[in-house]
C-alpha cells in the first residue's frame, strides 16, 4: 500500500465521531473484542444499533477493525470485531485528539 493510500484509508475510516467511538471502545476492553451489540449496549447507548453495526462495517471496509468470530445466542448471530491499529500509534494519537471534540453532545 502506497503512503498516500494509508493516509486516505486513515482519513475516510476515521471521518464520524461514531467510528472514533467504536475504536477507542475496542481498545478500552481488556479482550479488545466486542459485537456491534455489546458495544451499543455498553459503550454508545446514545447511539442506535443499526448506526453502530453500519460504522462497524464501515471500519471493516477500511481495514481499521476485522472480524475475529462471531458469538450465538438462541436465536442470532453476532458478528465480534477487533481492532487492526495497535500498532499504528498515528492512529491511537488521533483518536486521543479528537476526543473530547467527540465527547461533545452533537445535534441532530
Amino acid at each position: 500500500m502506497e503512503p498516500g493510500d494509508r493516509t486516505r484509508r486513515l482519513e475516510q475510516g476515521l471521518d464520524h465521531v461514531v467510528r472514533r467511538r467504536i475504536l477507542r471502545a475496542l481498545h478500552s476492553r481488556p479482550d479488545g473484542e466486542a459485537s456491534p451489540v455489546s458495544l451499543a449496549e455498553a459503550d454508545l447507548r446514545d447511539e442506535p444499533l443499526s448506526g453502530v453495526a453500519y460504522h462497524a462495517r464501515v471500519l471493516e471496509s477500511y481495514k481499521l477493525i476485522g472480524l475475529v468470530g462471531h458469538q450465538r445466542d438462541q436465536t442470532y448471530q453476532r458478528a465480534v470485531y477487533a481492532s487492526l491499529v495497535e500498532e499504528e500509534p498515528e492512529v491511537l494519537e488521533l483518536l486521543a485528539q479528537a476526543e473530547e471534540l467527540d465527547a461533545r453532545p452533537r445535534t441532530r
